[in-house]
């Protein structure tokens, strides 16, 4: 009772324990599939048919930081003398001019700040920043939007790698399971020639018997090991019909195979006549399409 009680158990717990392995490997194949492929894809879709909306904001942010900025300096500057805008002889840019403002106002900062000009070239100054920043922000979005699809594909790359074994393997897996051998040419051609050992043991066996003579027993060894061999011929021959069926060539030819291999377990041809037909097979094999 307890030995029958393991055998039933143990078979169940292993189920158990495959069933939970196998979910587990496909619920991580799963989440790999959609972190390193799924996702690659979807980013590398919209890059190509979608327009970048946050890049376009970003620039439109920035152009509007800059058109304020240039409101905000000609409308300082038509307060400043024409004196200050002019530095020996030439013309200076607008930002100097601000902070030409700002280093006069330095020596009576306090006063300047309450009566004077020089909050008004503080905010200016604020705002040069700000539409500076946005402008630097624009342009590394925009490189990184340029260069996001080389990123998602080298982040696909993986999850690709890991499909394709996943794929390869189950394959081979199929192929296990169903018997079907992954080289079907390659194991056509080692039954030709175990056929062709089959018969240059049998016919030296025939040969050393009709040499030296045979009794009654030795006539029934002779008739069985003839028997043995007509199975495994047999057999062999069962073999190759079953694998003709996964060779990749034209049905014409599968026809002509069969057709030989039919002759090899006949009883008209002779040996040699046989062996020359295995001989034949073996060399026209790798070139029958």
């Amino acid at each position: 009772g307890v030995s029958t009680g393991v055998v039933f158990v143990r078979p169940q717990t292993m189920m158990v324990t495959l069933s939970r392995i196998v979910q587990q490997g496909l619920l991580g194949a799963r989440n790999i599939i959609q972190e390193h492929l799924e996702g690659p894809a979807r980013e590398i879709y919209k890059e190509l048919f979608y327009q970048h909306e946050s890049v376009n904001a970003l620039s439109a942010q920035a152009e509007a930081s800059r058109a304020s900025l240039q409101r905000m300096i000609g409308t300082f500057l038509q307060k400043v003398p024409a004196s200050k805008v002019l530095n020996d002889g030439v013309s200076r840019s607008d930002i100097d001019i601000v902070v030409g403002v700002i280093e006069e106002s330095m020596p009576r900062a306090l006063n300047s700040l309450l009566f004077g000009d020089m909050l008004q070239a503080l905010l200016i100054q604020v705002q040069a920043l700000k539409a500076s920043m946005e402008e630097e922000a624009a342009a590394m979005s925009a490189l990184m939007k340029a260069n996001q699809m080389s990123m998602q594909m080298m982040a696909a790359v993986p999850a690709i790698f890991f499909v394709g074994g996943v794929v390869y393997t189950l394959r081979r897996a199929i192929l296990w399971v169903l018997q079907e051998p992954a080289f079907p040419r390659r194991n056509f051609n080692q039954l030709l020639r175990g056929t062709e050992r089959l018969l240059i043991a049998g016919s030296q066996q025939n040969e050393g018997g009709l040499a030296t003579g045979a009794s009654d027993e030795e006539a029934s060894n002779k008739e069985l090991a003839a028997d043995l061999q007509w199975g495994n011929l047999c057999l062999l021959v069962h073999k190759m019909q079953t694998l003709l069926r996964t060779i990749n060539i034209s049905n014409e030819s599968k026809i002509d195979l069969r057709a030989d291999l039919d002759l090899l377990v006949s009883v008209k041809p002779s040996v040699e006549s046989k062996r020359f037909l295995l001989d034949s097979l073996i060399t026209q094999l790798p070139h029958i399409s």
